[in-house]
C-alpha cells in the first residue's frame, strides 16, 4: 500500500487532530502529577537556572525539554502551552504510527486504534507534562523515515531526530540501537546505518559545542537517579510486589497474548528471512529492557513502547495464519482489547471510564 497515498495523510491528520483534542481536554493543568511542576517552574525563569540561582529538576537529564519549555512560554506566555505540548507530542507521535499501521500494515482503522491501545501508556503519557513527550514524537518520525525509505536523506534526517530527542532526555539514546537494526533490517547498508549515527552524533556534539548539553552533568544525573531507583525499589511500597504491577501493565491483556502467543505464531508462520530481520530487531531492541530490572513506572519503557503497535500487527497476523479464521481473530482481538478498557471487577476503575469520570468532575 502507497505510503504516500493523499487520502491517507487525510485520514491520518483527522485522526490525529481528533486525538489532540481529546488529550488536550482531558490533560492535566495543574500539576497532579507532581514531577511536571518540578520541570515547568523553572521554565518559566530560565535565565535564573542558567546563573545558578534556582535548581532545576535533572536539568542536565533533559536541557532541551527545558529549553524548549521555557520557549513555550515565551511564545505563549502562559504554563498552559508547556502542559498542553504533551498532549501535542504524542497526538503527533500516536498519528505517525497510526499511519505506518494503516498504510505499511494494511489494518483498518478500527484494527490500528486496537493496536495502538494495547500500550494504555501512549494514551497516558498525553495527559499530562513530562519530558519524555516530544523526544517520543521525534523517536516516532525517525522510524517512519527509516521504514519510508534506506535512501540517503531519510537515514540523515532520521539521524538528526535521535540526537534531538537524546537532547530532550539522554536515555532515548537507548533507542538508538532499534532503529538502527530497523534500518537494516528494512533494507538499509552498513553504511546507511553508520551514516546515521553519525548525524545523531554530530547533533550531539553541537548540543555540547552551544552549551546545551553537559556530558559530566548528564553522567552525574545517571548515576544518582540509578542509585535512587535502585533504591526506592527496594522500600516497602516499591517492592517487588509493586515492581511486578507495573510491568503488568505494560500491556493490555490482548497485548500480552501478542507478545507471547502471536510472537510464537508468527515465528511458526513466517518465511526465514522475516525471522532473520525479526531477530534483528529483537536485539536492536534488547538495551530498552534495561530498566526493567528497576522499572517504577511503564514511562520509562515508552521510547521503545510507541513503536511496538508495527510488530504487534505482524503477531497478528501470525495468529490469524495459524489459527485460519482472520476476521473471527481479528474481531476477538478489537473485542479483548475494548472489554478491559471499559470493563472491571470495580466499574468505575476501567481505564477510560475513570478517566472520563475525573474530566466531568472537574
Amino acid at each position: 500500500m502507497n505510503v504516500y497515498r493523499r487520502s491517507a495523510w487525510w485520514e491520518s491528520a483527522t485522526f490525529g487532530v481528533i486525538l489532540f483534542l481529546f488529550l488536550a481536554y482531558l490533560s492535566d493543568y495543574d500539576g497532579y502529577e507532581g514531577d511536571d511542576i518540578n520541570l515547568v517552574m523553572p521554565m518559566l525563569t530560565l535565565a535564573e537556572v542558567h546563573s545558578g540561582w534556582i535548581w532545576a529538576y535533572k536539568y542536565d537529564w533533559q536541557p532541551l525539554s527545558y529549553i524548549f519549555g521555557a520557549g513555550l512560554y515565551t511564545v505563549f506566555g502562559t504554563p498552559a502551552a508547556i502542559f498542553v505540548s504533551s498532549a501535542a507530542a504524542m497526538a503527533l507521535a500516536t498519528t505517525v504510527i497510526y499511519h505506518l499501521l494503516r498504510t505499511t500494515a494494511g489494518v483498518n482503522p478500527l484494527l490500528a486504534l486496537a493496536l495502538i491501545l494495547t500500550v494504555p501508556e501512549i494514551v497516558f503519557t498525553g495527559l499530562y507534562y513530562n519530558s519524555s513527550s516530544a523526544p517520543i514524537a521525534a523517536i516516532a518520525w525517525a522510524c517512519f523515515l527509516v521504514l519510508r525509505s534506506t535512501a540517503g536523506p531519510s537515514v540523515l534526517a532520521a539521524g538528526v531526530l535521535i540526537g534531538l530527542a537524546a537532547l530532550l532526555r539522554v536515555d532515548f539514546l537507548m533507542v538508538s540501537p532499534l532503529l538502527a537494526a530497523i534500518a537494516y533490517a528494512n533494507g538499509a547498508t552498513l553504511l546507511q546505518v553508520t551514516k546515521m549515527a553519525v548525524a545523531a552524533i554530530l547533533v550531539l556534539a553541537a548540543g555540547i559545542v552551544a552549551g546545551i548539553l553537559d556530558p559530566i552533568g548528564a553522567w552525574d544525573v545517571y548515576v544518582f537517579s540509578t542509585e535512587q531507583a535502585e533504591s526506592k525499589a527496594e522500600h516497602h511500597g516499591w517492592d517487588d510486589f509493586l515492581k511486578h504491577r507495573v510491568i503488568a501493565v505494560i500491556f493490555s491483556p490482548a497485548g500480552w497474548a501478542l507478545l507471547f502467543l502471536g510472537s510464537a505464531c508468527w515465528a511458526f508462520t513466517a518465511d526465514q528471512q522475516q525471522r532473520r530481520r525479526g531477530l534483528i530487531i529483537a536485539i536492536g531492541a534488547l538495551p530498552k529492557a534495561l530498566p526493567l530490572f528497576n522499572l517504577l513506572s511503564v514511562k520509562y519503557m515508552m521510547p521503545a513502547l510507541i513503536l511496538w503497535p508495527l510488530p504487534a500487527a505482524l503477531f497478528l497476523k501470525g495468529i490469524e495464519k495459524a489459527v485460519g479464521h482472520p476476521k473471527l481473530v481479528r474481531a476477538s482481538f478489537i473485542a479483548g482489547t475494548s472489554l478491559f478498557l471499559f470493563v472491571s471487577a470495580d466499574p468505575m476503575k476501567a481505564p477510560l471510564l475513570f478517566v472520563l469520570r475525573l474530566a466531568i468532575a472537574f
